[in-house]
C-alpha cells in the first residue's frame, strides 16, 4: 500500500499508520460515515492532486477501492 495514502487515511481517522491496511473499509471502521467519507475524499484529492468524479466517490467503500482508483488515474 502507498505510504502516502496510508498516512492520509490514518490522519483523517485519527489512527496509527500501522492500523491501516488494504482491508480497511466502511465495514471495518465505525467512524467511516458519510461525513468522514467526504473528508477522506477531499484529503486524498488534495494530497494526490487529483479529482474524483461523483460516480467514483459513490463507489469507494474501502482503501482497496481508493488504491484501484489511484492506479487507474496514474495509468491514464
Amino acid at each position: 500500500m502507498n505510504n502516502k495514502l496510508k498516512k492520509v487515511v490514518a490522519d483523517v481517522f485519527d489512527m496509527q499508520d500501522n492500523e491501516i491496511d488494504s482491508t480497511f473499509s466502511m465495514d471495518t471502521c465505525a467512524s467511516w460515515d458519510s461525513i468522514m467519507h467526504i473528508v477522506l475524499i477531499a484529503e486524498i484529492e488534495y494530497a494526490f492532486e487529483i479529482s474524483f468524479s461523483p460516480e467514483s466517490i459513490e463507489k469507494i467503500k474501502s482503501i482497496q477501492d481508493i488504491m484501484d482508483f489511484l492506479a487507474q488515474v496514474k495509468s491514464s
